[in-house]
């Protein structure tokens, strides 16, 4: 892998984790996201009196997290969610005292003095990835449209987002061409295919934070009727700092998300 060393600031630093560098800094806390990095024995022997903490955006049906969070040993864990944070106590039987949740937060890029929108469209939006809840987004549309003939929905989906670097402009998707760069993108061809056929539906694939946040302005509605149990929503955070309404699926996360200001469905899914 490639080397990354990136000074932000003199207290903040990116560097590729590797052993020297461990051995060298001996460090008193380690945060880790994701995959742990060795065992607790390697940490031990770096440092006695380490102390690991483990940061977990994932609920715990993520393949690899039974035996990550059954096999280490975590200091403090921080979850982005009460929710989340409470299955986790439940299904690894670990210390709530050592349990603590630190919810996402919105982009830099917001400004929170400027929350409020007065021209808002007759515009409802959906940005996520297409398993979530796209197809199901696609048909209820069909619903709202048979009572609001003029709605418009724009849909922020597919799996490229690794892929945003080589586009500079973020038209209206008019082809599937535009967007099959891999196979997950190439699976949901025929649903991409159903939003560019809806005159009511403008599809923009994966666009960049700025983006989306422009079309956000306007909008009158955060359309998500989710299937995936999310742990913290930052798409309706972000959706709510532009004043738009929510409709979602009280799933997982949301409801607290959310915190009550939002028009919440129950999709009758077991998130076991």
């Amino acid at each position: 892998k490639a080397i990354v060393n990136k000074e932000i600031n003199k207290n903040f630093k990116f560097i590729t984790i590797n052993d020297e560098y461990i051995n060298l800094e001996k460090p008193d806390i380690v945060v880790f996201q994701g995959i742990h990095y060795k065992d607790y024995q390697y940490w031990v022997k770096i440092n006695p009196l380490i102390q690991l903490f483990t940061w977990c955006h994932h609920d715990i049906n993520v393949h690899f997290v039974d035996k990550y969070y059954s096999s280490n040993n975590f200091h403090k864990y921080f979850f982005v969610s009460n929710w989340q944070k409470n299955r986790y106590i439940e299904h690894f039987k670990i210390d709530p005292t050592n349990s603590h949740v630190i919810q996402n937060g919105i982009s830099d890029q917001i400004n929170v003095n400027d929350i409020f929108y007065d021209k808002k469209e007759k515009v409802l939006i959906f940005c996520s990835t297409p398993y979530r809840g796209l197809l199901l987004a696609y048909e209820l549309f069909q619903e709202i449209k048979k009572q609001i003939p003029d709605i418009i929905l724009k849909v922020f989906s597919s799996f490229e987002r690794d892929l945003l670097n080589e586009r500079t402009i973020y038209n209206e998707i008019t082809d599937t061409n535009q967007i099959q760069n891999n196979n997950l993108d190439k699976a949901y061809s025929n649903v991409y295919q159903l939003l560019i056929d809806d005159p009511n539906i403008k599809f923009y694939g994966s666009v960049p934070q700025k983006e989306l946040f422009f079309h956000l302005k306007t909008a009158m509605i955060l359309f998500y009727p989710n299937i995936y149990p999310e742990t913290c929503c930052i798409n309706i955070l972000e959706a709510m700092a532009f004043d738009c309404n929510i409709i979602s699926s009280s799933l997982g996360a949301i409801p607290e998300t959310s915190n009550g200001l939002s028009n919440l469905f129950d999709p009758v899914i077991d998130v076991n």
